[in-house]
């Protein structure tokens, strides 16, 4: 992970006010879509380097994880099945990841 990540995710959190994107009292699809986003992001590329850089969502993105964490924690989210955000064959592998310095 290189610096223009953390500086898209600073900007990212830098537009948050509220407790959710829209502020508010209830979360809007665009936070729906913001976990979803975050998810997919997360299981796909930055899980597999975290080990590695050291570098996280949270530590970057404090408001953003926020939100995500919100909108888990919502009892709806209980509700949806339980499957993996990203085939297994599209994560990046350890082996790649090995070749990252």
């Amino acid at each position: 992970t290189g610096s223009r990540y953390k500086s898209h995710l600073a900007a990212i959190d830098r537009l948050l006010q509220g407790d959710y994107f829209f502020g508010g009292e209830a979360p809007s699809y665009v936070d729906h879509y913001a976990d979803f986003v975050v998810t997919i992001c997360y299981e796909k590329f930055l899980k597999p380097v975290e080990g590695k850089s050291g570098v996280t969502l949270a530590a970057n993105a404090p408001k953003l994880m926020a939100i995500v964490s919100a909108i888990r924690a919502r009892p709806s989210a209980a509700l949806l099945p339980k499957v993996n955000p990203v085939p297994p064959n599209l994560v990046v592998t350890p082996e790649r990841v090995a070749t990252w310095a």
